[in-house]
Order: C-alpha cells, then sequence, then structure tokens
C-alpha cells in the first residue's frame, strides 16, 4: 500500500522526494519512479496528511498529526492482513 509506505518514510524525519522514493523501494524492493512519488506526496499535502518546508533548497515532507494518526491506522490495517495471512 503505496500510502503507507511513504508516511513510514517519513515517521523519523522530514525528507526530500528522492529520499522517500528511496526509503519505499528499501521497504518494498521494488522502484518507483519519481513521478509516481511526486504526485502522491501531493495528494497527501493537499488533504493534510504531510506538509512541506524548505530543507536546503529543497523540499521536504513532514507529517502532519492527521498523517501520523493515518499512519498508525494503516499499520495496524497491514498488521491484521498479515496475521490473517
Amino acid at each position: 500500500m503505496l500510502t503507507y509506505d511513504v508516511l513510514a518514510a517519513l515517521w523519523n524525519a522530514p525528507a526530500t522526494d528522492v529520499e522517500v522514493a528511496r526509503a519505499v523501494e528499501d521497504r518494498v524492493g521494488t522502484p518507483f519512479s519519481r513521478n509516481m512519488i511526486d504526485q502522491h506526496l501531493r495528494v497527501l499535502r493537499t488533504t493534510g496528511y504531510v506538509r512541506t518546508r524548505n530543507a536546503e533548497g529543497a523540499p521536504a515532507y513532514v507529517l502532519t498529526d492527521a498523517g501520523s494518526q493515518l499512519l498508525a491506522q494503516l499499520a495496524a490495517r497491514v498488521e491484521r492482513e498479515e496475521f490473517i495471512r
């Protein structure tokens, strides 16, 4: 689930889109295009789950409180799905 993986990539610290893409790839073992990650980050920003801040000239994405809550809900769902398997 891409939303979960993107939010999880931001759990510990803000990250640029490139860092998020690398973290998602490491997590799932499948590369995603930077464009796909950028589009997903835009949707998450528009819906209030992440916000941006400038870090050394590049925008870094940060989880909002709503994003942290969504991540917790998705983590519980992922745990249940893995338990059922």
